[in-house]
């Protein structure tokens, strides 16, 4: 019965310390990093341990051996844990630094993939605790974000699965390339789009043109080029300041010029986006001709609320931003349409 109730502690006692650890609590088990395989990459094994040591670090899980006092004890000893990877090696390293486990792994460019591995050693039983090997497409400027992805994946930690699929899918160099600096993303270039008028503006579009209205259809095209500035950012998300003049109405020899001035917000991750701001546009307003008594209408300057959102669709570096727009008005004077757009991504580095 002792024997019984002393292997249920001991069961529980492991259960309560992997589930403290599958939910990323500190552990009091010492760990050292040493040098990681490097091939058919330009990081040296001392650098790129020192990432992995970095992200460990960042996880608080263990206590990481300094660097520096790894460094004292190798010289004290006289020993070297330059292309150490082996278990035995390993184990003796181990036992000199006095530490819990021990960090390594390897780093490989082949077949146009880098392929990472990475391995936690168990001193005290001379065998592997914990491993976990990924592919990812070949752009060493990021492999800080795949030492980190992989690290999290052998100690079962949550992962972001969009950035490792963004690092390990069969996608473009420059869309992976977004993802080391997102800081801001730019989507200004041209727009063009159709709207469609109710209430009074469709009136005057319809009226005839002897009475000052325009004859034509209760719907218009737009064109125009939009300029943008962020300023604010926070990771993915940007707030910005967005101007875009347009013409309308061209392909009904109408000539309406106008201009829009917006602050938005955008997530450069998913592309959705939100404006509000103010339209302004050259167009007509209605008016009672006492003399003819009749409705008559003339040149005015109109402006009104202005709410959008869209969402910016990607193919390769091309970028497709589409948007809705409402503009109401009174008497049921409503203008709303969508708008499309392209451009290259620029990065505003600061």
């Amino acid at each position: 019965m002792k024997n019984f109730s002393l292997s249920l502690l001991v069961f529980f006692q492991l259960s309560a310390t992997q589930h403290l650890f599958s939910q990323g609590q500190y552990t009091n088990e010492v760990l050292t990093v040493v040098d990681v395989d490097v091939i058919g990459i330009e990081y040296t094994p001392r650098l790129a341990g020192e990432m992995l040591r970095r992200e460990l670090m960042k996880l608080n899980l263990y206590n990481v051996a300094d660097y520096y006092d790894q460094a004292y004890i190798m010289e004290r000893n006289n020993i070297s844990i330059s292309g150490c990877y082996s278990v035995y090696c390993l184990l003796e390293i181990g036992q000199v630094f006095k530490v819990d486990k021990i960090l390594t792994g390897s780093i490989t460019r082949i077949n146009k993939s880098i392929v990472i591995t990475i391995k936690i050693f168990d001193v005290k039983t001379g065998t592997w605790a914990r491993m976990a090997t990924d592919a990812f497409n070949d752009v060493p400027e990021q492999l800080d974000m795949m030492l980190a992805l992989t690290i999290r994946k052998v100690l079962n930690l949550e992962i972001d699965k969009d950035l490792f699929n963004r690092l390990s899918k069969d996608v473009s160099f420059y869309e992976n390339q977004e993802l080391t600096n997102r800081d801001e993303i730019s989507l200004a270039g041209p727009r063009f789009g159709v709207g469609f008028l109710t209430g009074i503006a469709r009136e005057i579009m319809e009226a005839p043109k002897e009475e000052g209205g325009n004859d034509g259809w209760p719907v218009v095209s737009h064109i125009g080029y939009q300029f943008e500035k962020v300023f604010v950012s926070s990771g993915n998300t940007h707030a910005l300041v967005e101007i875009l003049p347009t013409l309308s109405g061209l392909e009904q020899g109408i000539f309406m010029p106008g201009i829009n001035l917006l602050l938005g917000i955008r997530n450069s991750r998913t592309g959705l986006e939100f404006a509000m701001g103010y339209n302004v546009i050259v167009g007509k307003d209605k008016y009672y001709d006492l003399a003819e008594e009749k409705n008559k209408y003339k040149i005015a300057l109109n402006s009104g609320l202005l709410v959008a959102a869209g969402k910016t669709f990607r193919s390769g570096r091309l970028n497709f931003p589409i948007n809705a727009y409402f503009i109401p008005g009174k008497k049921d004077t409503h203008r709303f349409g969508v708008t499309f757009g392209f451009n290259i991504p620029r990065k505003n580095r600061k």
